[in-house]
């Protein structure tokens, strides 16, 4: 009997661990209309630490600091300035008053292509295009999956400006990333928003950066530059924020951390509301109308919230009827739909907004 009884609770844990383990597939990184709101801790806590790798860990970030912020919006890559260097691309990052950056978007990957803005500093718009693009992400990510990567560009560009009395007509950028990849680490993480399950990619990074620049008075190429630099990074990813939840990175070749990287989100923490059939909502993308079908025997709420976990609606759904809502007011991108009854949440699904 005592037997038998150990093997079933060993059979309870072993599931309630798999459980545990989320998986990031391309459903958990931004879409087109998508924007996600990065915050800058550039004097982080010192208990805010990557630890050790390993299963069922905590990781304690409730003091992270606001100390800058950023939002990045994501559009088609025709709609930007540099769509005819990018048609390999399908999305666009802006960064306002940086840069674009371009993306392909896959169930399999994310891929990036380059950038382009005022790349040299000098005012020109240019396009910085990958002749091997970036590995950024492989699809689906779960605890000890991994992969290498290597990417590189080799671009010339015009200068034209005058430094320390010698006219530069042009400048060379060479730079190649070697990139291992391995989710070494899953467990609970808690930041200034609450808890949330994650998994942890431990990223490691070596770029070998060089400069040329042409000088007119001498019509030849001359070394400017050269960095070899190795940068760790540790990237905390959940469930439906978008992004990493959290990202620590390091200055290159040290183990200082240069500042800690983090969003506010309100995640969809597990799978475990979404096989509610009573309650059904349609279409998905939506554009200008979202139906909401309760075939169930009792009344709930739908409450719609954005990524930062803002309330947009708040709806009671009688029993066995059918919603209408018009969202055309409400600004593209990812949205999160919970179902509520008398006893709490039932039901939590994405949406995304497109109109």
């Amino acid at each position: 009997m005592k037997k038998h009884l150990l093997i079933i609770v060993s059979l309870m844990i072993m599931t309630l661990m798999v459980r545990a383990q989320i998986t990031i597939t391309q459903t958990d990184f931004p879409n087109i209309g998508t924007s996600t709101n990065w915050i800058y801790d550039t004097l982080p806590a010192g208990s805010i630490v990557p630890g050790i790798a390993g299963s069922n860990l905590t990781w304690d970030f409730a003091l992270l600091h606001s100390h800058t912020t950023s939002t990045y919006n994501y559009v088609t890559t025709s709609s930007t300035p540099f769509a005819s260097s990018f048609a390999m691309a399908n999305m666009s990052a802006i960064i306002p008053g940086t840069y674009y950056y371009y993306v392909n978007s896959s169930p399999s990957s994310v891929q990036m292509w380059g950038l382009g803005g005022n790349i040299l500093g000098t005012g020109t718009q240019l396009a910085l295009v990958y002749n091997n693009s970036e590995t950024m992400m492989k699809f689906p990510s779960t605890y000890n999956s991994s992969f290498t990567d290597t990417s590189f560009y080799n671009r010339k560009f015009f200068y034209g400006q005058t430094v320390s009395g010698y006219y530069i007509d042009s400048v060379r950028e060479k730079q190649t990333n070697y990139i291992t990849s391995l989710f070494d680490a899953w467990g609970n993480l808690t930041t200034p928003d609450g808890t949330f399950p994650v998994i942890r990619q431990n990223l490691v990074k070596h770029t070998i950066d060089s400069t040329w620049v042409r000088v007119q008075a001498f019509s030849m190429w001359l070394a400017y530059s050269h960095k070899n630099d190795t940068t760790q990074s540790y990237a905390y990813y959940t469930n439906g924020a978008n992004e990493a939840l959290v990202n620590i990175i390091y200055y290159p070749d040290s183990n200082v951390i240069k500042e800690v990287d983090w969003i506010h989100a309100t995640p969809v923490a597990t799978d475990d509301y979404t096989l509610n059939n009573e309650i059904i909502t349609f279409p998905n993308p939506v554009m200008d109308v979202l139906n909401i079908n309760n075939s169930g025997n009792e009344n709930v709420y739908a409450v719609i919230y954005d990524i930062t976990g803002r309330e947009i609606i708040n709806i009671l759904l009688n029993a066995n009827n059918l919603v209408t809502l018009n969202v055309v007011d409400i600004e593209n991108g990812m949205y999160i739909v919970k179902i509520y009854n008398k006893s709490g949440i039932i039901k939590s699904e994405k949406i995304m907004i497109n109109h």
